[in-house]
């Protein structure tokens, strides 16, 4: 097709446990290696390697921090009530699908 073609990959019975996200292009690459990465890297077809920083903070301490922030009367968080509902129940569907219940 026309379309992109994606890979993903997915396993609990992976012995080393790793989440890295790698996007492959015409032009080039990006790869976020994992959770405590500091950086995306972009490997074009020429020119050197490229480091973008990110954030570092860990994400549900980003979130409670926003939140509390929130209930002293800072900004409304990102998302909603109901898209945070609607996620749960996304999740608890491929929980179910793969054969996992609420435990």
């Amino acid at each position: 097709g026309d379309g992109p073609i994606v890979g993903i990959e997915i396993s609990s019975c992976q012995p080393i446990s790793r989440r890295s996200v790698v996007v492959i292009g015409t032009e080039g690459s990006a790869q976020f290696g994992g959770s405590y990465d500091e950086a995306v890297v972009l490997r074009r077809r020429t020119g050197p390697e490229e480091r973008l920083p990110i954030a570092t903070d860990m994400p549900l301490l980003a979130e409670l921090r926003a939140f509390a922030g929130h209930l002293r009367g800072g900004p409304p968080p990102k998302a909603s009530a109901a898209e945070g509902a609607l996620i749960v129940r996304r999740v608890a569907e491929i929980r179910a699908m793969a054969g996992f219940g609420l435990e």
